[in-house]
């Protein structure tokens, strides 16, 4: 796992996009601002520690990163605590279909901790299936919290399978 605080730039940058546009494409899931901008923030900082592209200087294929000639989707998830090795990683499965993806890159920012990106790992594509899915409807369970009733079908990583 990698750990980086963001910069007041990167934060304002990522701020910015949010509420310029929606960025997430997903229709009636895409979420408010604040929580496109935990997904533009952690690709802010991936694209800077890489020296690649920012969200909104390029277009988006579907995927956001070319590493070592593989397509990586990165996605960010807002928690208000650091994520354990228990906890969920959700990719909607219309998107998994859709997207020509090698593999996808999963993180998390921290709202307590003035929007700390945590990298958890990465999983090849290949390597999601169908124990994965988890179709409408199901409720699944979240810690001390009440179940989360799916609204989408949806893929879940846990963060102990990930690289």
């Amino acid at each position: 796992m990698l750990t980086v605080q963001p910069t007041y730039e990167q934060k304002a940058y990522a701020w910015g996009l949010a509420n310029s546009k929606t960025y997430g494409r997903r229709g009636h899931f895409d979420g408010p601002p604040v929580q496109q901008y935990a997904g533009l923030l952690g690709e802010t900082v991936l694209a800077d520690m890489l020296c690649e592209k920012r969200p909104g200087e390029h277009e988006d294929p579907g995927y956001d990163f070319v590493i070592h000639g593989r397509r990586l989707d990165l996605k960010t998830i807002l928690r208000a605590y650091p994520a354990k090795a228990t906890h969920a990683n959700n990719i909607y499965a219309w998107q998994f279909d859709r997207h020509e993806v090698d593999g996808y890159i999963f993180a998390t920012c921290v709202q307590s901790q003035r929007g700390r990106i945590y990298f958890q790992g990465i999983m090849p594509k290949s390597w999601i299936t169908s124990r994965h899915l988890h179709l409408t409807g199901e409720a699944r369970p979240r810690g001390n919290a009440a179940p989360l009733v799916l609204k989408v079908d949806t893929y879940e990583i846990r963060n102990d399978e990930l690289w």
